[in-house]
């Protein structure tokens, strides 16, 4: 491609790389593109994503940080049982996305 037609491509037309990749990484839109294995692929991806993210925030509440006070970090009350819903439902995806991969 040259810079002239580069140049002559609409602006709505053209594609950021970086941009690209994280929604490919992120919505998976070529994954998904076959039903079965794309959802499958999806529940098992969000699903850990899920944990990795809620995990991390468990960690940050222990002591070992107790230089940084990262207790804005960690829900209380209601927050919390929704923070233990989200983390309940990942823990749920991750086993149908299982499920579905062994019946593949």
């Amino acid at each position: 491609m040259t810079a002239s037609t580069a140049a002559s491509k609409p602006a709505a037309r053209r594609r950021i790389p970086i941009l690209d990749g994280l929604i490919n990484a992120i919505v998976q839109p070529r994954t998904l593109q076959r039903l079965y294995p794309g959802v499958m692929h999806f529940m098992i991806f969000w699903g850990m994503m899920i944990q990795i993210i809620g995990t991390i925030i468990n960690i940050l509440q222990y002591p070992l940080f107790l230089p940084f006070d990262m207790s804005a970090l960690f829900p209380l009350g209601t927050a919390y049982q929704w923070f233990e819903l989200i983390m309940d439902l990942g823990g749920v995806m991750i086993v149908v996305g299982l499920l579905m991969a062994l019946y593949l």
